[in-house]
């Protein structure tokens, strides 16, 4: 697929309950009110948005249902097709939450070929920017109380439930870390302090690695 690369794409990842989507929202909404920059969020549920009669619930059974190969190409299916909607509204930035690297550690604590994960991940952009938001599996259990079908259909079929769940967050980290190696530079964000810290270093970072986007936008705004 082609895109046309005309929004600054910036990837916001990490493990389950390190604050994506929320870091997402935040960052929008300043970038919106304080720079005038148009942002579109996007994320592979949006798909449903688009597929009449598909709801979260059925998609998350979907992708839990299907073997690892054929959930991965399903996902990967529907990160590209999000992407092409947020760049039908012609924003100056997409901020997509969790893009391929998170669905890539899931498909590969499921038992997918990284050979094959690094081929998946090819047919994406790479972004302009990756912010990574560490955390750990402990925090992960303390911020994840609901889980879907898909977060516990990971890891380890003997285990069940959250116990499945944190097993798969444990044996995820070293993929967090090959695919660092692989696919960085990343922006590493310390995602275990406080909400606004994290919105403050990613913002702030943001804005130094897109200086003369955002002092063109103030430039304007004063004129």
């Amino acid at each position: 697929m082609q895109f046309s690369k005309k929004a600054l794409l910036v990837a916001i990842t990490g493990p389950d309950g390190s604050g994506k989507s929320l870091l997402c929202r935040r960052m929008t909404e300043l970038m919106q009110s304080d720079y005038s920059l148009s942002v579109r969020i996007a994320s592979i549920w949006d798909v449903k948005d688009d597929l009449p009669g598909l709801s979260y619930g059925n998609l998350q059974k979907c992708f839990a249902a299907l073997n690892p190969v054929a959930s991965s190409l399903a996902i990967f299916y529907a990160l590209h097709h999000c992407l092409e909607l947020a760049e039908r509204a012609s924003p100056n930035i997409i901020l997509y939450d969790a893009y391929c690297y998170k669905y890539a550690v899931s498909g590969l604590v499921r038992g997918v070929d990284y050979r094959l994960m690094t081929s998946l991940i090819s047919t994406l952009p790479v972004p302009d920017c990756v912010i990574y938001l560490q955390t750990s599996p402990a925090t992960t259990e303390m911020r994840k109380q609901v889980l879907s079908p898909y977060e516990t259909n990971h890891g380890n079929p003997s285990l069940k439930g959250k116990t499945r769940f944190l097993a798969a967050q444990h044996q995820g980290l070293r993929y967090w870390q090959k695919l660092q190696v692989d696919y960085g530079p990343w922006i590493l964000i310390d995602a275990e302090q406080g909400a606004c810290e994290v919105f403050d270093e990613a913002l702030s970072r943001t804005i130094d690695l897109f200086s003369p986007i955002f002092a063109n936008r103030a430039a304007q705004e004063l004129c």
